[in-house]
C-alpha cells in the first residue's frame, strides 16, 4: 500500500515515526524529510516551486491520501493536496479532532472520516488490502 500524508509542517516527525513503525506501508511524502534537512528555510519561489511539483507527483504515486487535522489548526498545502488526490480519483482518509472546522468538501464521495487513531486506520488500511 502506496499512502501520501498530508498535515502541517509541525506534525513532520510524526509521519517519519509511522514510516518507521510501518515498514510495510510506502509513505510516498518526501516533505516530511526535507523539513527534517532544513530545506524549508530557503523560502524562493523556486524552491517551493520544485517542492509543489514533487508534492502533487508523490499525491500521484499513492494508493491514497490521509489528512491529519487538529483543532486550531489553519490548513493550506494539505488541501491543495487532497484536491489533487480526488482529481486524480484517490480515496481520502480525514483523521481530525475537530471535523467541523473543515470545510463542506469533506462530505465529497470519495472522503471518509475517521474517529480513530492515526496508528488505528493504518492498521485497518492495512487489513483491508490483506483481504
Amino acid at each position: 500500500m502506496k499512502i501520501y500524508t498530508a498535515s502541517k509542517i509541525i506534525h513532520a516527525q510524526m509521519w517519519r515515526d509511522l514510516r518507521r513503525e510501518f515498514p510495510s506501508i510506502f509513505f510516498t511524502a518526501h516533505w516530511p524529510d526535507l523539513i527534517a534537512l532544513n530545506l524549508e528555510s530557503d523560502k524562493s519561489p523556486l524552491v517551493f516551486r520544485d517542492a509543489w511539483e514533487q508534492n502533487i507527483a508523490d499525491v500521484l504515486e499513492a494508493d491514497v491520501l490521509i489528512l491529519f487535522h487538529l483543532q486550531g489548526e489553519r490548513h493550506e498545502g494539505s488541501f491543495i493536496e487532497v484536491g489533487a488526490a480526488l482529481a486524480a480519483g484517490k480515496r481520502v482518509h480525514i483523521i481530525s479532532d475537530a471535523i467541523d472546522e473543515l470545510g463542506k468538501w469533506k462530505w465529497h464521495p470519495s472522503i471518509s472520516i475517521w474517529k480513530l487513531s492515526l496508528r488505528d486506520l493504518l492498521r485497518q488500511l492495512l487489513k483491508g488490502e490483506q483481504s
